[in-house]
């Protein structure tokens, strides 16, 4: 199923269930013929194939990798690396929220002023500590779809 969406804010919002046979990037790209702008997604390369949008990834997808990789039995999951990440991620859902009911153009200069500042300190964290993450554990996996992802992010 491919769900496509207007933004929140939208006069028309509008959100639409495609039913396709497949996950073919084939199927993004006849549906979004001829639509130019930013597209909102996961990381999902499908939707590579979609020409004249700018992607951008979603950070719920990414602050779930970290949810994931919070430990179970641990007592005080807080002081894990995986929860560290949440704070950032939480940080930038609360700004969200106040923004809600600005125009796109106001809301994108109070995300520069408001969220590039988390954004910036949360990838010199990744740096300052990924070399301490295993790669195959499943914070080792989180810092690498983040690292991935960086430039959608």
């Amino acid at each position: 199923m491919w769900v496509y969406s207007t933004y929140a804010g939208s006069k028309k919002p509008t959100r639409l269930f495609d039913y396709q046979p497949s996950r073919s990037g084939d199927c993004s790209q006849k549906f979004l013929k001829g639509f130019k702008g930013f597209l909102h997604t996961d990381a999902y390369s499908g939707y590579n194939k979609v020409p004249e949008i700018t992607r951008y990834f979603c950070q719920a997808h990414l602050r779930r990798y970290f949810v994931e990789a919070i430990p179970k039995d641990i007592s005080s999951p807080e002081a894990t690396l995986p929860a560290k990440r949440l704070e950032f991620c939480n940080k930038l859902f609360e700004i969200e929220k106040l923004l809600t009911n600005l125009s796109p153009e106001k809301r994108k200069s109070k995300r520069l002023e408001t969220e590039k500042p988390i954004l910036d300190a949360f990838w010199s964290w990744v740096d300052s500590v990924r070399s301490n993450c295993l790669p195959k554990a499943k914070i080792g996996k989180a810092m690498e779809y983040a690292l991935n992802h960086k430039d959608g992010l």
